[in-house]
């Protein structure tokens, strides 16, 4: 049985030397580094290149993931025994409103003709009310799958359009963004050179920038704007369950303006059903978790995790607000992305991190 050695310190410069008994003195800071001024004419100073620098390369990565995700598409309805189900729930509602309401308005005549005719004109009131409610939930939904058809023609075309068949698309774009008051120095260029040009391609390009280019700088600033707010609320919130709550009342915020710029103008239910499409895009291609994963490493290894974790956390946030704001705008845009270049993440970031309060762009 050999004797246990004793801890010894090595030298690995020097050779031929025995190992010394005494350990080294050197202390390891296991606390945090503190600052010192950094002499930027050292000549052994060394600065990573952008292409070396491996917080940019992960930025990089998450943007090239983004660009290979497939377009982005509203799931079709389906048959499903919960659709059923939420059916015969609101029949049954119906009819208890009915019966409630005829015995009511029957209650109210017995005791007084007045009473009786002004309960009567109340109910009518919100009959119509209702009605209208209806119908404007059923043209939103008709409006956000009239966008979706028009880009899947768009996407069908886009490889060798013929100039009919691109006047077509184009015409049908120009309704749908008519009523913006940004598109209207473009639908003059359009008209003026429509009859010009004779490659179908070249067309929906020139529609692409002059009708959907002001649209796309509004919903920059609209998807950064909300980012700024989420970063700011994650880093003064005492509580994880309120920038949260903030963070996801955002984001429809959010989708709802996007589409209105768009000129979709979905209603409660067109909402919640964009918001699923969105929802399920981000699921599918998995972009969420590897994105947080990513930025949370650049995060806290850079300024802002020196700074402090709740501002990383507040621009992690803000990262992932402006992630589910591309895929919104990509979801509510009339054609996709083609002569423009979709919005890149890091784009966003050095603004992200900037200290200038945001400005509410919404008119």
């Amino acid at each position: 049985m050999t004797n246990n050695r004793k801890p010894a310190a090595f030298d690995i410069k020097t050779s031929g030397k025995k190992p010394s008994d005494k350990p080294s003195k050197r202390k390891i800071n296991s606390g945090p580094r503190p600052a010192k001024s950094i002499d930027i004419e050292n000549k052994n100073l060394q600065i990573a290149s952008e292409e070396d620098d491996i917080f940019t390369a992960q930025l990089n990565t998450l943007d090239e993931m983004s660009e290979h995700e497939p377009p982005v598409k509203l799931k079709k309805s389906k048959f499903s025994i919960l659709r059923l189900a939420a059916a015969a729930i609101v029949m049954l509602l119906s009819l208890s409103f009915g019966l409630w309401a005829e015995t009511l308005i029957t209650d109210l005549f017995e005791r007084s003709p007045l009473t009786g005719w002004l309960g009567a004109s109340a109910l009518l009131v919100l009959l119509v009310s209702f009605l209208f409610l209806i119908v404007r939930e059923i043209i939103g939904i008709a409006k956000l799958r009239s966008v979706e058809k028009l880009r899947k023609d768009i996407e069908k075309a886009l490889p060798t359009p013929n100039i009919p068949q691109a006047r077509d698309l184009v015409s049908r774009i120009t309704k749908i963004v008519i009523e913006r008051p940004e598109t209207a120095r473009g639908r003059q260029i359009l008209l003026e050179a429509e009859d010009d040009i004779i490659d179908g391609n070249n067309l929906l390009a020139l529609a692409e920038t002059q009708l959907l280019g002001n649209l796309d700088k509004e919903a920059r600033k609209l998807i950064l704007s909300s980012a700024k707010r989420v970063s700011v609320v994650t880093a003064i919130s005492p509580k994880a369950l309120i920038d949260t709550g903030y963070a996801l009342y955002e984001m429809v915020r959010l989708m709802r303006k996007l589409a209105n710029l768009y000129g979709s103008h979905p209603g409660f239910f067109g909402i919640l059903k964009l918001l699923r499409s969105v929802i399920s895009h981000l699921a599918v291609t998995g972009t969420v978790a590897i994105g947080e994963s990513l930025i949370h490493q650049f995060v806290s290894h850079g300024i802002a995790g020196k700074i402090s974790a709740r501002f990383g956390e507040g621009v992690i946030n803000g990262i992932m607000t402006t992630r589910f704001g591309i895929v919104a705008m990509e979801l509510s845009r009339p054609m996709p992305f083609n002569q423009l270049k979709r919005p890149q993440i890091k784009s966003f970031l050095s603004e992200l991190t900037t200290t200038s309060p945001p400005k509410d762009v919404e008119k």
